[in-house]
């Protein structure tokens, strides 16, 4: 990430959630190939990507799922984040390895919000299968 932000592209987390795995099952797709889980994007990304001049790299940072763990809450599994995972397993330890997976810039201007980011979800969900 550094190195796109070095060549003058900005970031922008798109779809807050991301993978998040809390999601209900109409927000939850999957990539085609590996089924890997995915939240439905907001619009916000398609929004911003469709200001002129703006260039749009779809990435997904792969291996995040490690940060959680199975929880029972009512009589149901649900995954929540572990800090523990994250800052000892993980920054402290080393022992988890996450994944950056990025491609090529989109140019969505002309599109509409809606148009830009059903694009940049399908980007991202096709990189998602990558690795």
């Amino acid at each position: 990430m550094q190195a796109l932000l070095n060549d003058g592209f900005n970031l922008m987390m798109a779809g807050a959630p991301g993978r998040d795995f809390r999601g209900t099952k109409d927000e939850i797709i999957y990539s085609p190939l590996k089924r890997k889980p995915l939240r439905k994007f907001t619009e916000l990304c398609g929004l911003l990507a469709i200001l002129p001049g703006i260039e749009t790299v779809p990435l997904c940072i792969d291996g995040t799922q490690e940060f959680y763990r199975e929880v029972e809450v009512n009589g149901r599994k649900e995954m929540k984040f572990s800090s523990w995972k994250f800052f000892v397993l993980f920054w402290l330890l080393g022992k988890i390895k996450i994944k950056i997976i990025y491609g090529q810039p989109l140019v969505l201007q002309g599109k509409s919000r809606a148009e830009a980011t059903a694009i940049i979800q399908e980007s991202v969900l096709n990189l998602l299968d990558l690795s």
